[in-house]
């Protein structure tokens, strides 16, 4: 049996960051729930508002600045890691952030 997820709500104030850095058995995803920013994932940039997602796969640098002029409010989950024993999560073949809007699927970021 699995632990659930955890999650926080991080607040950055403008010009505040998350520097690059990886986790290497668990997935992250940042919803950005107000503001604006730039959210980095395995070497690429993309500037997200309020109502996207970007999912960290396991090992890929990612990182957050508050690229906007007002704060930046992201809920924050952490994807528990494995429980098998012997089990390691598969590694994301895609080098590009995996971005998502619950209410325009078919539009992409900027």
């Amino acid at each position: 049996m699995s632990r659930p997820s955890p999650c926080d709500i991080y607040c950055f104030e403008p010009g505040q960051e998350q520097a690059l850095h990886s986790h290497d058995e668990n997935d992250k995803i940042h919803c950005v729930l107000e503001g604006r920013g730039t959210f980095t994932v395995g070497g690429e940039s993309r500037e997200l508002d309020a109502g996207w997602a970007v999912l960290c796969p396991p090992g890929e640098d990612h990182g957050v600045v508050n690229s906007s002029d007002g704060r930046l409010v992201v809920l924050v989950f952490n994807g528990a890691p494995p429980v098998a024993a012997g089990h390691r999560p598969r590694r994301s073949s895609r080098s590009r952030p995996r971005t998502c809007r619950r209410n325009s699927p078919t539009s992409g970021p900027r």
